[in-house]
């Protein structure tokens, strides 16, 4: 694939637990440019900071070097809620990764259903 892609968090942790949804998305998306929200770093180092420091580590690392990290600016926070009012069902992080994805023309992969039916973005919901 060679369009970018955003994994989400959902992604990211299956990855890195290593389930057959994880080892599909590697290989999936092996040769296609990642990016991800600061939002994504955050929920996933947080969710494994509490579970497992090491992996906690590895996957803040991993991450890291595997994908260009995108901050929230002024113009995106306004879109992300702009989004958010059309799709109340969004939380701020994903109405905030919908926009990052959006902004980069990036594929959205997420486990997420609150993503089905979004029209602005490509989802590839696994």
């Amino acid at each position: 694939m060679s369009k970018s892609a955003l994994l989400d968090s959902w992604a990211w942790i299956e990855i890195f637990r290593d389930t057959p949804a994880g080892r599909m998305l590697q290989e999936r998306y092996e040769t296609s440019e990642k990016i991800i929200s600061a939002i994504n770093l955050h929920e996933v180092y947080r969710k494994f900071l509490v579970e497992d420091l090491a992996l906690a580590v590895f996957a803040r690392n991993s991450m890291l070097a595997a994908a260009k990290v995108f901050l929230v600016s002024a113009e995106l926070a306004l879109r992300a809620a702009e989004l958010r009012k059309k799709y109340p069902r969004f939380s701020m992080a994903d109405s905030i990764i919908a926009a990052t994805a959006e902004e980069n023309n990036a594929i959205l992969v997420t486990g997420d259903e609150d993503f089905k039916g979004v029209t602005e973005i490509k989802v590839h919901l696994i």
